[in-house]
Order: structure tokens, then C-alpha cells, then sequence
């Protein structure tokens, strides 16, 4: 049986997911789940930050659910599934565990990070590959690229964003923790697109959290390369599409898995374990 995870109950979760997770550390699990309880995305939501599985009323397994609502005609949530561990004993229950969470037809889910056992498994639950690879490159090359009729600044708290965006103080929570917030500005429309820094082999580097469409990024990425190379970043790592013109090298890698949503057009990750944990 499912049952949410509560502050409350912090302690058994870190000491479940030290137990499945042990190469992490509890101190990495202590911290990691207090960034998603202190994560305002789920009670925006109305979505738990993640649920027990219980056995005779004991926790024997753990599953992460970091949320945060959309905007757009419908309004969906977007929960990222992360971090699920059942003991040993258990572990043949993990189908039953996964079907009583995606049973839910109101959110859109995601699986960022599948092992490839698991890749194996989320089809029989409605999942699909979103993605073909990411695209890895130098953003001074990008920045010497002609650019197409567009313009890249820095977000703004009332922007007027176009598609399924997240909510402007969810956003402010990322710029302040030092990513990239940037807007996509192509005639009358406004694209969301957000980078998180990281380090690719020594060097500084931001690989891709939010992108509004993918469409647009052709003509941006001059544009988006020379605002990276002014916070000192040398390496872009993006999510890509198949079909949409880009000119990133194609690495198979950073395969990505929806429910409920097909992403043709749109990255995104904003709220889930690649922004809100060490990862």
C-alpha cells in the first residue's frame, strides 16, 4: 500500500533510500530530500514529495516524487518519478508499487534517469522514449554561428510566457540558485529555455533544464552560447528532438522516458531530480 512521505517521517525515508542507494551517503540522502520537501513545486501541485510502500504498516520501499504545476490551456502537473527502492523480500512487488502511482490520470510523468532494467519496464506503464540523445558542444563555437531573426535576454518575473511554462516564482527559485533563466524572444512569441551549470570534465558547463521548443533553438543558439560565455561557460549540453535542425554533436545519452505527454517540442526537468538534487 502507498502512503505519502511527510516531514514527519523524514527519517525512515533517508534511511530507505541510504539502504537502496548506499553508494550516495546518508548525509547526500538527508539533504536530497530535504531540497524536495522544502520544494514549494509539490504543494503548488497538490502532489505528495513521495510515497512509502508498505508492508503489515512498516516502510519497505521508497519512491520520489518532485512536482510542480504548468501553465497552458490545461493546466497539467508534471511529476518526476526518481529514487524508487523496494528490499529485497519485496523487490517482485515492484510492479504493483509503480502501477498504484501511474494509475493517477491528472499528471504528466516522467522518468529522467532509468537504469536500462528499468527502461525495459515503463512501457507496460504508458511511458515513451522522449528523446533520441543529447547534443554536446563548445559554446564558442556556437557563439560564432549567425544567428537567426531572434533575440535572447534574461527572464524577467512578468514575462508572458507561451506554451505549458512553470510558474514565475518556481523559475526565480532557479535563477537564484545560479541557472541560466533565459526568453527566447521570436516575433510575438516567448520561450522559456533554463540551464543548470555543472562541471564536463574539469570545464564549466550548464546542460539544458527547460526548453519552451525546441524549433526555436536553431536560430537562438548564438544567441543562447554568447549569454552562457558571459557567466563563464564553455560547454552546453541539450536535450534534442529528432527532426529539429540543431547543430549539436548527437551523443546517446540522457534518454528520457513521459507519460501522459509527448514533449515533441519541449525539455522539461525544472522541479525534478536533475534540478533539485547534487546530481
Amino acid at each position: 500500500m502507498l502512503t505519502p512521505i511527510t516531514p514527519a517521517r523524514a527519517a525512515e525515508a533517508v534511511s530507505l533510500l541510504d539502504e537502496g542507494f548506499p553508494e550516495r551517503g546518508p548525509a547526500f540522502w538527508q539533504r536530497s530530500l530535504q531540497q524536495i520537501l522544502d520544494w514549494p513545486g509539490n504543494a503548488l501541485a497538490g502532489y505528495p514529495p513521495g510515497f512509502f510502500w508498505l508492508e503489515k504498516e512498516q516502510p519497505v520501499g521508497i519512491l520520489l516524487t518532485p512536482a510542480s504545476p504548468r501553465g497552458g490551456p490545461d493546466g497539467r502537473i508534471v511529476v518526476n518519478v526518481s529514487s524508487w527502492y523496494l528490499r529485497p523480500d519485496f523487490r517482485w512487488k515492484a510492479p504493483l508499487m509503480l502501477r498504484a502511482v501511474f494509475r493517477d490520470p491528472g499528471p504528466v510523468f516522467t522518468d529522467l534517469t532509468p537504469t536500462p532494467e528499468v527502461q525495459a519496464m515503463l512501457p507496460a506503464f504508458g511511458f515513451r522514449p522522449i528523446n533520441p540523445g543529447i547534443g554536446l558542444q563548445l559554446t564558442p563555437l556556437l557563439a560564432l554561428r549567425p544567428g537567426g531573426d531572434v533575440r535572447v535576454r534574461a527572464w524577467q518575473p512578468d514575462d508572458r510566457l507561451d506554451g505549458a511554462a512553470p510558474p514565475p516564482e518556481l523559475i526565480g527559485l532557479n535563477r537564484d540558485r545560479g541557472f541560466a533563466t533565459l526568453v527566447i524572444e521570436q516575433g510575438p512569441a516567448r520561450h522559456l529555455c533554463v540551464f543548470r551549470p555543472f562541471r564536463y570534465r574539469s570545464l564549466p558547463a550548464a546542460f539544458s533544464i527547460f526548453i519552451g521548443s525546441h524549433a526555436a533553438l536553431p536560430a537562438a543558439w548564438p544567441a543562447i552560447a554568447r549569454h552562457l560565455l558571459a557567466r563563464g561557460i564553455l560547454v552546453v549540453q541539450c536535450d534534442v528532438r529528432a527532426g529539429v535542425p540543431h547543430p549539436l554533436a548527437l551523443r546517446r545519452r540522457g534518454l528520457w522516458f513521459a507519460k501522459g505527454e509527448t514533449f515533441d517540442d519541449r525539455t522539461d526537468h525544472l522541479g525534478s531530480e536533475l534540478c533539485l538534487l547534487d546530481l
